[in-house]
């Protein structure tokens, strides 16, 4: 009670919140028993900003998915993460494994450029409902919104704005105690 309702159109129960409805099958006579929300994101490249998002959101209730092409950049991340996936990120059939059921995917590399074009094409063909990507340059993050991505970002730049603007309210903030 109070985590779906019911859908006039079709009488299926829909969940009432945005992330993805995990059912649990307890034991018993095995029927559904127990609902609970559970976002789920798979992060796909294990670099410096992909490990950082994924430490980030260990410490909530997000269920984190991380899935690299290298094996050994999996093996240092496996305490941060629900599960640890080695992909080939070229292959629609891997593609589609990894997007089912996530409420989000991070494409969070920018190198090789061309892999990173086509795996958010992959992703967005397999069914990915909310698809993240970084961006190199402005062209880059074209390309990328014209293949699905639902959001670009530029970690650096983003993070050099948000710095910039700290700075400027702490400069102000002592221009203002100084008078």
């Amino acid at each position: 009670p109070g985590v779906h309702r019911r859908d006039h159109q079709s009488g299926e129960d829909r969940p009432r919140c945005r992330t993805r409805v995990a059912r649990t099958t307890l034991p018993g006579d095995g029927k559904i028993e127990a609902i609970s929300a559970v976002p789920t994101i798979v992060i796909i490249g294990c670099g410096t900003f992909g490990a950082l998002v994924a430490k980030e959101l260990a410490r909530t209730r997000w269920k984190v998915t991380l899935a690299d092409t290298n094996p050994e950049s999996l093996a240092t991340m496996s305490e941060l993460a629900d599960r640890v996936v080695v992909v080939d990120t070229t292959d629609a059939v891997d593609c589609a494994e990894l997007c089912k059921g996530a409420t989000l995917v991070l494409v969070s590399f920018t190198e090789p450029r061309e892999t990173s074009l086509l795996i958010t094409a992959c992703l967005k063909t397999a069914g990915a409902r909310r698809l993240v990507a970084l961006a190199a340059n402005p062209l880059h993050a074209e390309v990328l919104t014209r293949l699905g991505a639902d959001r670009v970002i530029f970690p650096e730049r983003d993070q050099a704005k948000s710095f910039a603007a700290e700075l400027a309210q702490e400069i102000h903030g002592l221009d203002r105690r100084l008078v």
